[in-house]
This record gives C-alpha cells, sequence and structure tokens, in this order.
C-alpha cells in the first residue's frame, strides 16, 4: 500500500508505565486523511420529509415513513446529539454516506476530527421494535427537549429530532436568521 504521507514518523514518549528495558515508542496517526475510496455498492436514497412523533417512557415512537426509510424493524440505529439541540437518527448505510462525504469534503482536518471524536464518543446503538418504539436514553432525551410531540425531519443522511415547539419556531425564521446555538 502506498504511504499516506512521505514524512518520517514522529515518536511520541509515554510518560506512564514505561517497561523495564526501557521506553516504548508510540506512533501518531498522520494529521491528513487518506483520500476517499469509492462508493462501495448501492448508495443509499436520502433520507427526507416530516414526521410527527410521540416521545414517551424513554422511547421515541417512530413513524411508519421513518422506520421504512431507515430500515424497518430490527435494523440497528444509531442516536447522537445534533448541533442545534436536537438528535440525529441515522443507520450503519447512511452514516457510511455522511463518513465518505467527510472525507472528500474541504474541511479542515482538524475540524472532521473534533466532529468524528464528538460523534463516536456519543452515539447510542437502538433497534426499534415491531411498533416503531425507538429507546433513547435520558440524557440524550434531556438534552433535545424531548417529551410529548417531537418532529423527525430527513436531512438526506440523517433525520433530526426535534421538539415540536422548537420546530416551529425555526421553521418560522426568515430564510437566512439562523443563530449558532
Amino acid at each position: 500500500a502506498p504511504a499516506l504521507l512521505d514524512l518520517p514518523p514522529a515518536a511520541v514518549e509515554l510518560p506512564a508505565a514505561k517497561p523495564a528495558g526501557g521506553s516504548e515508542a508510540v506512533t501518531p496517526l498522520p494529521a491528513s486523511r487518506p483520500k476517499a475510496t469509492p462508493a462501495r455498492g448501492k448508495i443509499p436514497s436520502p433520507l427526507n420529509g416530516t414526521f410527527v412523533a410521540a416521545v414517551s417512557g424513554g422511547s421515541i415512537m417512530l413513524p411508519a415513513g421513518v422506520m421504512e426509510q431507515l430500515g424497518g424493524p430490527g435494523q440497528n440505529l444509531l442516536v447522537s446529539p445534533g448541533p442545534d439541540t436536537c438528535l440525529w437518527i441515522t443507520n450503519q448505510a447512511h452514516l457510511d454516506r455522511l463518513s465518505e462525504r467527510l472525507e472528500s469534503s474541504a474541511a479542515r482536518e482538524t475540524d472532521i476530527r473534533a466532529f468524528r471524536r464528538l460523534y463516536f464518543a456519543q452515539v447510542e446503538r437502538s433497534q426499534p421494535g415491531p411498533d416503531g418504539k425507538l429507546a433513547v436514553s435520558g440524557r440524550l432525551l434531556e438534552f433535545a427537549g424531548l417529551s410529548g410531540d417531537c418532529v423527525l425531519v430527513g436531512i438526506d443522511d440523517h433525520f433530526e429530532a426535534w421538539d415540536a415547539v422548537r420546530w416551529r419556531e425555526y421553521a418560522r425564521r426568515p430564510a437566512g436568521q439562523e443563530t449558532d446555538e
């Protein structure tokens, strides 16, 4: 395999737990990412639409239209905090698509690493039942302020789960009036 960079690897000395015979070097990953590999297999259709859902007893009741787009009951879903005080819900195929887009984006390497760290450190796996009931941890529901009614919005590679009142307020804002929360 070709080398990612033509730079010699840098060694980092670990300060603790040195073996008795000397120090053990660790080579950090290169700072730049490899070129994205071409997509394998079928590219999943974009997730889309706006759906009303109920939140009750630590679960979101996914409507049939959302379940169909995410692969149906028993499909492993990934739930994580989103950037706008909402939750992101996706499946592995759409996460792979997002990863490919990140790898080929013009974003700075440090921004991509930060996104990956925060996403993968906080993501939770859950399988919806045949009735669409998706268990979500209390910490994620609290983060997004979800209780009672919520709105699920398809955003290409993920659904966003918003508190219904917050979504109505957001949707009423004039274009270009977004704020960084």
